[in-house]
Parts: C-alpha cells; structure tokens; sequence
C-alpha cells in the first residue's frame, strides 16, 4: 500500500500523536481492498485533536480536522495515546483502561484495523514464531488432537516440546466443573467486577443477567450477531483460585483470561490467531470447537503484519474469502472439540479459531512463557541429522 505524503506533521506540540500516525501508517494493512475513513478523535482534557484518517486499496492519507461521514469514530484519551507509542510491543486493548476509555462507533472491523496497526511485535515474541514456523517435527503433520488422562508433568513437558497440541482430562479442582452454573457463579462471585466498559464496571451478576436475558429469548444459537462475551479479559483475582488446574506453580503462570458468555455457532468466538507462549484453556461450562492450524502453514493463513503478542490472520477460518485469500485453500486444519473438565494444551505458534458448539459457555486460559527459543540453526541441523 502507498502511503500519500503529509503536507505537515498532525500537531507538532504533541509529539505521542505524530507518533502514533507513523504507527497507524507503517502498520496498517488492508488486504480486503476496503475503501473506507475513520475519524480519530484523542482528548486532553477538554481539548480535542481530531484527525481525519482514510485508506484504499492502494493509499492512506491523514489530515487534522474533521471527517462529517466517517465509517467508523475512534474517540481514546492522549494519555492512553502515549501508553501505546511508548510501549506498542505490550499494549493491551483489553485491558480495563482501554476498555473504559476507548470508545468505538461505527464499522467495528474498520476500528479493529485501526488499532492493530498500532501495535508492535516484541523481538523475542518475533524470534518464537520464525522458530516453530521453520521446525520440521511430526506434530505439525497430525490430523487429530490426542486426548490424555489424568497425565503428569512430565507428559505435558514432552508434548509441549514436541509441538504437540493435547487435550488433558481428568484434573482435580478446588470445585469441581460438574457444579459450576449460572446460579453458582452469581452465588460466589456476584459483586466481583468482571469487565469494564466505557459506562463503567461490570459486575459478574450483572453479565450473568444480560446472558440471561439473551438466552431467555429464544437462544443465541438461533440468533446471529446477537452475541454476549467477555472475549479474553483478565480473569479477577477473586476467581483465580477456582479455575486454574494445579499444574504448575502459580508464579509461572501469565495472567489468566476469561472467556464466558454465548456466541451463535456459526460465529467464530475468537478469530484466527497464534499465540507465542503455551496456552492452556480449561473448559468448564458448554462446548468448543477448535479449528487448528501447525505453525509451519503461516505464510498459507494471511498473518496481519502489525502484532505485539497475539498474532491474528486475516482470513476467515469459517468462511473464506477465496478471491482474497487464495493460498488458505491450502491450508489443513485439525477440528477439536472440548466439553467440561476438559484442558486444551496448544504449544507456542498453533494458530486456531474457536467457536462455542453450546451456550453459556465458560473457559479459562492462561500462558506460560518458557523462555527464548533455541538458535534455529542448531534446531534444522539437529533435525536434518536426524
């Protein structure tokens, strides 16, 4: 894509926001072809910076001022603004403070572009993934997902180096995923806040009774695009215990992530992306589909260039776009379904989409980072010698 030059820097007293147009700029990929704008709006107090942001097939363009029929409105604080060009390698956009703060109006998938393109990989999150993607090991030639029971530390250890995804059953927990329900949840952790909102905090009665609402009109399966999730917020602490198989200890673990609610089964609840660490998820209300992809089919996925942890793909796992995305047809999946008490164990760089198969759903993950991988040319040398 083209970039138009800019007659001159977009308020040069501000320096985050020069900044954060060359991340926009630099990152912003548009493989749909769109032809769209997105007004951008950052606030200091009660200053407003507006900026006019469009793109095509071939040129994006930047202007300050005001675009009257914008697809899509971004309105987000300055100080969120220098909490991204300052670290866009760790920024989370699903943390509390964004989601309080940044306010999306409009083309969603416009405002998803947008804030992708301000992001960046880390160093050693970029060295993971060329190194799966270049391993040659037998996992990543698998066409189903082993199921193990009861297995130990060991067993995870050997799967997890060998790139091998598994399902684990069989784990003791503080309560067990038979009792877990709706009740329960509001019963034990009713008044815990369990996301946020630009409006404000959400507490886990309050989800619970807007899924409730839903389910009570006639089932979300049945109704697409009318969907409530948590979508991957942090897990709160109040939680933790309940809800994190024993095993590792703790302090090894990243923070844990939520997802709960319903979503149609044609959707996909979470889209096509890769992670760099082992990802655990514990399934504990409702069923999941699971759509795999091995690490070494990256360049056959459509990756989006502009990442920092998480590593989406711009194509559609569910419903491809052949035209667009041609080398998917390519592309070989592994399909996993997992139900209560069951944990999904997906080694550094599997790429999956996930679709909830039942609603309510609730599941649980939570990422160890096992450290920087090996050189890669001792791994190819090591294989080759094998």
């Amino acid at each position: 894509m083209k970039k138009l030059p800019h007659q001159q820097v977009l308020y040069p007293a501000v320096p985050a926001i020069g900044q954060l147009v060359r991340l926009i700029e630099d990152g912003l990929d548009n493989p749909m072809q769109l032809q769209r704008t997105c007004q951008l709006d950052i606030v200091d107090g009660a200053h407003v910076y507006p900026i006019r942001v469009g793109f095509d097939a071939q040129t994006r363009w930047f202007a300050a001022g005001r675009h009257d029929v914008s697809h899509t409105r971004l309105t987000m604080p300055l100080r969120l603004v220098e909490q991204i060009v300052g670290a866009p390698h760790q920024f989370d956009f699903k943390s509390s403070e964004s989601r309080r703060h940044l306010r999306v109006e409009g083309d969603s998938e416009v405002a998803f572009m947008i804030t992708m393109s301000m992001l960046r990989p880390h160093p050693s999150h970029a060295a993971t993934y060329r190194y799966v993607e270049r391993r040659r090991v037998d996992a990543y030639r698998a066409k189903t997902v082993e199921r193990l029971d009861r297995p130990g530390e060991a067993e995870i250890e050997r799967a997890i180096a060998n790139g091998t995804p598994v399902v684990a059953t069989g784990f003791d927990m503080p309560t067990s995923y038979r009792d877990w329900n709706l009740d329960l949840l509001v019963q034990r952790f009713g008044e815990v806040p369990l996301l946020t909102t630009h409006t404000g905090p959400v507490s886990v009665a309050q989800f619970v009774g807007c899924l409730r609402a839903i389910e009570r009109s006639g089932g979300i399966a049945a109704r697409a695009g009318q969907s409530i999730y948590t979508a991957g917020c942090v897990l709160p602490a109040a939680m933790r215990a309940d809800f994190i198989p024993a095993l590792y200890p703790a302090d090894r673990y990243l923070e844990p992530r939520i997802w709960f609610g319903s979503v149609p089964v044609q959707t996909a609840a979470t889209g096509l992306h890769c992670d760099p660490f082992v990802s655990f998820l514990y399934q504990v209300m409702g069923r999941k589909r699971f759509r795999l992809f091995s690490p070494d089919q990256a360049d056959l996925l459509y990756v989006m260039r502009a990442y920092n942890r998480s590593r989406p793909c711009w194509v559609s796992a569910e419903a491809p776009d052949y035209a667009l995305f041609p080398a998917f047809a390519q592309a070989r999946p592994i399909d996993v379904e997992i139900g209560p008490g069951d944990l999904l164990v997906l080694p550094p760089g599997w790429f999956h989409a996930v679709y909830c198969v039942e609603s309510p759903t609730l599941s649980v993950s939570y990422f160890m980072d096992c450290g920087a991988p090996p050189a890669l040319d001792e791994e190819c040398d090591e294989q080759q010698a094998l």
